[in-house]
């Protein structure tokens, strides 16, 4: 594990062996703690990204919370992360922060599907590493006492985890840069109940670099089949369209009754195409520095096209 500060050189704390990993927490509340006091002295705005390292694998709990639950290491370690998500909140009550904070708490990913690790996507299939509703949804909590959000609503509505970078610029007054490809949409009059649909219809879904799928909606249009984590990957002829209302298990496609769709997903699939033709991927073991520009392929194609 390294640590680290702009304009400082990169520090190494460890090896993330077993004891380092399930007493990581333990220092991370610290840090957090340290900083929620400093920005209470100055006053200043903040922006906490805390990770805590549960519910991932492996799920083992600290020595004080082993044995808590009586129901095993994994319910342990989900006592332990409920435990220290409430001294978070707690912390911020006792700083005078709690009203006028936004707080997220959310999962990362589906749930795991290692054995004992092994967690539930609850109503819906699958495991994360696939493109099931199990791997796609994930539980978020999002809070506001102070501001704008409304209270005590549950909503089946799409907000893809890029959306929060869009949303939280606009509440914060910072304008969205419009000088490079955003993914992400405004959802903050969602958020205050200002209107009961979400701004996003729909997203594209990979694993790794293999485009599995799209949703739109409730609908599901799924080019690569894998149900669990160590399932092959089966590439599918006909594309699968599941209507998420009727078939939430994912088990019937009924290609017929909704190919209609697949326009809706094959806009999404175009402005896809489009934006990565204004800026390129991020390739994989870019530099820090790296600043995406135009898609060599985007260039050598407008260039052919002036030289014609």
């Amino acid at each position: 594990m390294y640590q680290g500060r702009k304009g400082e050189p990169v520090e190494e704390l460890g090896v993330i062996d077993w004891d380092f990993k399930i007493n990581v927490d333990v220092e991370m509340n610290r840090r957090t703690f340290a900083f929620l006091e400093e920005r209470a002295e100055d006053e200043k705005p903040f922006y906490i990204y805390h990770n805590y390292s549960l519910m991932h694998v492996p799920t083992q709990p600290r020595d004080e919370f082993r044995g808590k639950s009586g129901h095993g290491p994994f319910a342990d370690s989900l006592l332990q992360l409920d435990t220290d998500f409430g001294s978070f909140l707690d912390k911020l009550e006792d700083l005078g922060l709690r009203e006028n904070t936004i707080v997220i708490f959310a999962g990362d990913n589906g749930n795991e599907e290692y054995l004992p690790d092994r967690g539930t996507a609850g109503f819906w299939e699958g495991s994360y590493f696939t493109g099931m509703e199990g791997s796609l949804r994930t539980p978020c909590i999002a809070q506001w006492p102070a501001g704008s959000f409304a209270t005590g609503v549950k909503s089946n509505e799409i907000m893809h985890c890029t959306d929060w970078y869009t949303t939280l610029a606009t509440i914060a007054g910072v304008p969205v840069p419009d000088d490079r490809e955003v993914d992400g949409v405004d959802q903050s009059a969602w958020l205050a109940g200002e209107q009961e649909q979400s701004n996003r219809d729909g997203f594209l879904f990979w694993n790794a670099n293999e485009l599995y799928g799209a949703k739109w909606r409730q609908f599901k249009v799924i080019t690569k089949h894998q149900k669990y984590m160590f399932d092959p990957s089966l590439d599918i002829t006909m594309p699968h369209i599941i209507n998420l209302d009727l078939d939430p298990k994912e088990r019937e496609p009924a290609i017929w009754f909704h190919s209609w769709v697949v326009n809706h997903v094959g806009k999404m699939g175009q402005e896809f195409s489009e934006s990565v033709k204004r800026e390129e991927l991020i390739p994989v073991g870019a530099p820090l520095d790296f600043v995406p520009g135009p898609s060599p392929d985007a260039a050598d194609h407008h260039t052919a096209h002036k030289g014609g």
